[in-house]
């Protein structure tokens, strides 16, 4: 409900297995990096009938490489139990409105062995108790502090992708700064060669890893 028509309004079609190859030819060519890091979005990119192919395609074509997704991990256990040998990074956003928390569970414990994993919890304000309440349950479910899975709490904007932040109560801010907090002491397994953040350097020229979600929320 708050993803705009850029999001969700079906005007891109999937590209082609062969597109895909010639985009990653073209970065290999341009690119003396190390290491590629590809991030496949949508819309939701699992539902992508040649999705599991072109992971294969990137894994197999370029070296040093780490896949990243943003899902909404609606598909079947099966499938990602297939699926999972080819990914490196998944980030699952649960939506309360239709979104079961149980399945999420089971895909996070499916998956957690072989890719690192988090869930990024939207919180919506008009729903704030039900979201709290999943975010613990699935926190809990997951076993995340034992198995070092975050599950991170995030704001919402009134549209996806504008300017304006929902209105959130002061409480409902507390709630937040207090769940994030308890969120970010899991510390993820790093399974591959890099991971998301940023250096910030503080007025001190104190330095520290910061990540995008806790900037936000703070």
């Amino acid at each position: 409900s708050y993803c705009g028509p850029s999001s969700n309004g079906g005007y891109f079609k999937w590209p082609s297995l062969d597109e895909c190859k010639i985009a990653i030819d073209r970065i290999k060519k341009q690119s003396n990096h190390k290491y590629r890091f590809y991030t496949l979005l949508g819309g939701e990119p699992t539902l992508w009938k040649d999705f599991r192919s072109i992971c294969e395609l990137i894994k197999n074509d370029d070296d040093n490489t780490v896949i990243n997704i943003l899902t909404n991990g609606y598909r079947p256990i099966s499938w990602w139990d297939k699926t999972k040998l080819v990914l490196d990074k998944v980030s699952i956003s649960f939506h309360h409105q239709y979104a079961n928390s149980n399945h999420i569970i089971n895909v996070v414990n499916c998956i957690n062995d072989s890719c690192q994993t988090t869930v990024q919890l939207l919180f919506d304000k008009d729903n704030f108790t039900k979201c709290e309440d999943n975010f613990w349950k699935i926190l809990e479910g997951i076993n995340g502090v034992e198995k070092r899975i975050p599950v991170i709490p995030k704001k919402l904007q009134t549209t996806f992708g504008g300017h304006e932040w929902m209105k959130y109560t002061d409480e409902q801010k507390e709630k937040l700064s207090s769940m994030f907090e308890f969120s970010k002491k899991i510390v993820p397994i790093k399974r591959n060669i890099c991971s998301l953040g940023m250096k910030v350097i503080y007025d001190d020229n104190t330095e520290e890893q910061i990540g995008n979600h806790e900037l936000i929320l703070n």
